[in-house]
């Protein structure tokens, strides 16, 4: 939501693009399209999983590209490029789960607050986990909603 917006592929007028059969056209009006929020997270995780076995890893991304990415351009919910910064940003992410002094730096709190209180831990760890699951479609919503208050009230 803070970078520059950038209009969807099926939204862009100029590129007589022909929307695939059962698409709507109304779908993500208003959403900005760069970086593709899908490519981040699922090339994160295909990063994750390549780091801990090469084999899954080349399945995941496999994956990532041709079941996420690939529909996702096919259908008009993003540019290729859109694609390859979410994929480069997914990457970048994981791979930063390999330096040792920032893993630590992140985890500590984490692993304090397992310890002292599991129960609010692993039900907040739900609801994270759940989010992934849905993209963070309801918690977009929730922003969305709150900056568009937070403009109507400066407007005042």
């Amino acid at each position: 939501m803070t970078l520059p917006f950038r209009s969807r592929p099926l939204h862009n007028r100029a590129l007589h693009f022909h929307i695939p059969y059962g698409v709507d056209e109304n779908v993500l009006v208003n959403w900005s399209s760069f970086p593709s929020d899908h490519a981040v997270l699922f090339f994160t995780l295909a990063t994750i999983i390549f780091l801990v076995s090469r084999r899954l890893g080349i399945v995941a991304f496999l994956y990532a590209f041709f079941v996420v990415c690939f529909t996702r351009v096919y259908l008009g919910y993003h540019y290729p490029t859109d694609i390859l910064a979410g994929a480069l940003l997914g990457i970048t992410i994981a791979s930063l789960s390999k330096v040792t002094a920032l893993r630590k730096m992140i985890a500590q709190p984490g692993m304090r607050w397992v310890r002292s209180h599991p129960a609010s831990f692993y039900a907040s760890f739900f609801l994270v986990t759940s989010q992934i699951s849905v993209v963070f479609d309801p918690l977009r919503h929730l922003a969305r909603f709150a900056f568009a208050a937070v403009e109507a009230v400066l407007k005042l």
